[in-house]
């Protein structure tokens, strides 16, 4: 049965390790409602977050439909480059089509239920459109945002924002002050997502026309502009901290802390700036996996906090 033989390939084409980090944003938005007060419901939890997972999932199968011709250029990595299969399997692309679409219409039929069972303002129907629509256009035509220079923005909104921030509406029911104060930090933590996962990648995407930032500065200059961001994230952090600092929720300073681990990885970047692929990727990974850990840290923290 060829479609049995198959099913391997499509769920690498998901990148499901990649769901533990939208599993994790999501988780630490709900955290730090639990905090603010909201009382945790299950249901509320895990409908939550099956309006992000196909989302996330769709993102990942639309980007290697579109991106394939881009991808024949270069190498997948841990977490650059797509998965690599419809370059050598051209007959899937059908299935991670519409794979893409159903998936996107999962996701919003999840936020309608949502809607309904929860008696919820209907305007989160539109914060999931939205979600999906920056995924699907990040690569789609007839926008294109990661060919025409517009990529890091959605990115940075869709990482920074979106991804917890679900995790915080769901749960409380609407935004509160301590959500505000992670703003920025987290819109760098974004910023420095996109910089990250495009300097591996800069070759194959001049070859395939994509205008990122990293395709324009270049490798080297892209460590700097990475590194900066992540420490920009604990430079937001701490003077979050410092200014507010009566009315600070007690998790901050913590996170605070656990900001050092992306920074400290983020500032070797800076000052390497390796030019050369295999080292330009072990020093991304490297660079996403400290960005990993203190969303994780941050979570076991929260958590420890509510469970006092």
């Amino acid at each position: 049965m060829t479609w049995v033989r198959s099913i391997p390939a499509v769920l690498k084409l998901g990148r499901l390790h990649m769901i533990v980090a939208g599993f994790v944003l999501f988780l630490l938005g709900a955290c730090i409602a639990l905090y603010d007060g909201a009382p945790f419901d299950t249901g509320r939890f895990l409908l939550g977050f099956l309006i992000l997972l196909p989302a996330h999932l769709a993102l990942h199968y639309s980007n290697d439909y579109w991106d394939t011709e881009a991808d024949r250029f270069g190498e997948p990595t841990m977490f650059t480059g797509g998965s690599g299969v419809l370059v050598h399997s051209p007959q899937l692309r059908p299935v991670a089509r519409w794979l893409a679409v159903a998936l996107m219409v999962c996701s919003l039929a999840f936020s309608v239920i949502f809607v309904l069972a929860f008696a919820f303002p209907a305007w989160l129907l539109g914060y999931a459109l939205l979600g999906n629509l920056l995924g699907w256009f990040y690569a789609a035509p007839p926008i294109r945002l990661s060919y025409r220079g517009l990529g890091e923005i959605s990115t940075a909104i869709t990482v920074g924002l979106l991804m917890p921030g679900l995790g915080y509406l769901t749960t409380r029911g609407g935004i509160a002050s301590s959500f505000w104060l992670l703003t920025v930090p987290m819109l760098c933590y974004g910023v420095a997502f996109i910089f990250s996962v495009q300097i591996p990648d800069v070759e194959a995407d001049r070859l395939g026309g994509k205008h990122t930032l990293v395709t324009r500065i270049g490798r080297r200059a892209g460590f700097v502009w990475a590194g900066a961001a992540y420490m920009a994230a604990t430079a937001s952090l701490l003077l979050v901290s410092l200014v507010v600092r009566g009315e600070n929720p007690p998790w901050l300073p913590a996170l605070t802390l656990f900001s050092l681990v992306p920074s400290a990885i983020g500032l070797v970047g800076l000052v390497r700036r390796p030019e050369d692929r295999q080292a330009a990727v072990g020093l991304v990974n490297a660079m996403l996996t400290g960005l990993i850990a203190f969303v994780v840290l941050s979570d076991v923290y929260l958590i420890y906090l509510l469970s006092r």
